[in-house]
């Protein structure tokens, strides 16, 4: 599995600014001029959430591939490994 080279979650927001390290460290804030403040707060929100959604996906993907190949799992379209891994590579910046 690859290794996420950027600053260790969990990450929060106060407001548009996004830390980690329980405030001592400052990782990103969404700005805009062209955005309204309520926007830009839920924009902060979800990139906060950010390595909590990685360490999920990288969870899902383990169990995708700690189902025995003879088990048939129910299909979800458009979700599948390889959707779930180039979802992780994206974030990991290794996209092709």
């Amino acid at each position: 599995m690859n290794e996420f080279k950027g600053t260790p979650g969990p990450w929060f927001n106060n407001e548009t600014a996004i830390h980690a390290c329980e405030g001592r460290s400052y990782v990103a804030e969404e700005m805009s001029i062209h955005r309204a403040v309520d926007v830009q707060i839920a924009n902060a929100q979800l990139i906060a959430a950010a390595p909590e959604l990685l360490e999920a996906l990288n969870m899902a993907l383990e169990w995708i591939d700690a189902v025995p190949s003879d088990v048939v799992l129910p299909t979800m379209p458009g979700f599948d490994r390889d959707y779930v891994n180039n979802v992780i590579l994206k974030a990991l910046g290794e996209t092709k």
